[in-house]
């Protein structure tokens, strides 16, 4: 009950966060059988999972993976939302994933950061199906790390996340994030 309550609260922080930047809500049809629109510049051939082929579920979710990956901040809001929203839909209805985010964190000080996690660890969750919590975590934290340095631009600097930017050059990330959250 405890992580359902940490999930749902995530995806009001995703959505709270990202509504501050634009005036655009975006809701997201899952029942949808079709390829949705908004992943027209997304393919899920990155992943190469650890027993063989993704289903279609997994293929779409990982088209919304690489999507809010690839875009760039500030640009695409409403379909930045709408792949952030089926991310948290996607972890709610999953009763494999025990996604725990924790607030002292600094992956949760601006708004694209909340999805950005949600993207990595899912990503890590997709190909490998074997449960490995620390480093699902290590990949969430790894893919708010390459957003941010991708859209420092867009996104300003931040000196938490610049604290886990160098961590993670010099080798100490998967110590920190494990103390942290582990």
């Amino acid at each position: 009950m405890k992580n359902l309550l940490l999930t749902a609260f995530a995806v009001f922080l995703t959505s709270f966060a990202m509504a501050q930047d634009s005036d655009v809500y975006a809701s997201v049809d899952v029942d949808k059988p079709d390829r949705d629109p908004v992943l027209s510049t997304a393919k899920a051939t990155r992943v190469t999972t650890d027993n063989g082929e993704l289903s279609d579920e997994d293929y779409k979710l990982m088209e919304y993976v690489y999507f809010l990956q690839d875009s760039p901040a500030k640009k695409n809001a409403g379909r930045r939302k709408q792949a952030a929203n089926y991310l948290g839909w996607w972890i709610n209805r999953s009763a494999e994933i025990d996604l725990t985010l924790e607030d002292k964190m600094p992956f949760l000080q601006y708004g694209e950061s909340v999805p950005m996690f949600m993207a990595g660890y899912l990503e890590f969750v997709v190909a490998h199906p074997v449960p490995n919590v620390d480093k699902a975590n290590l990949a969430g934290i790894r893919s708010v790390i390459a957003y941010y340095k991708d859209n420092k631009e867009a996104l300003g600097s931040d000196e938490l996340l610049e604290k886990l930017v160098e961590l993670d050059e010099e080798g100490r990330l998967p110590a920190y994030i494990k103390r942290k959250l582990g």
